[in-house]
């Protein structure tokens, strides 16, 4: 399947999807539902990594699923960090986060995964400290 999944550590804290090769929207549902269940293994916040990185052409329906997202959020489910390079995944992060801005302080973009790394470091320490 073009879209991985996996946890990004062995604390269980980070859910990471990786889009490679030609995937489409329509291998999303599974993907989603095996975070879900993933999320529901674990009885504290899952922050999320989506690796967009060697993602060119986006298929059409990003908001749709974004919004879907959004709509059907699970009780542990953290921060996503999104990570992309090419112009076209960077313009419609921002294009989404500008239309529902109540989610701009859940979803952040970055260009790498280390950076991706350091956001969501800096998020459980302040979800730590709260």
């Amino acid at each position: 399947m073009p879209i991985l999944i996996s946890w990004e550590n062995n604390e269980k804290t980070i859910i990471k999807t990786s889009f490679v090769g030609n995937w489409t929207w329509a291998d999303f549902p599974i993907i989603r539902a095996q975070a879900i269940e993933m999320m529901k293994s674990v009885n504290h916040q899952v922050d999320f990594i989506g690796d967009l990185s060697e993602t060119v052409r986006m298929p059409k329906g990003a908001f749709s699923v974004g919004r879907s997202i959004i709509n059907n959020q699970q009780k542990n489910e953290g921060n996503a960090v999104i990570i992309g390079t090419s112009p076209i995944v960077r313009v419609l992060f921002h294009t989404f986060v500008n239309t529902y801005p109540a989610i701009r302080n859940q979803y952040f973009y970055a260009t790498s995964l280390d950076e991706a790394h350091t956001i969501i470091k800096r998020i459980q320490q302040n979800r730590e400290t709260c």
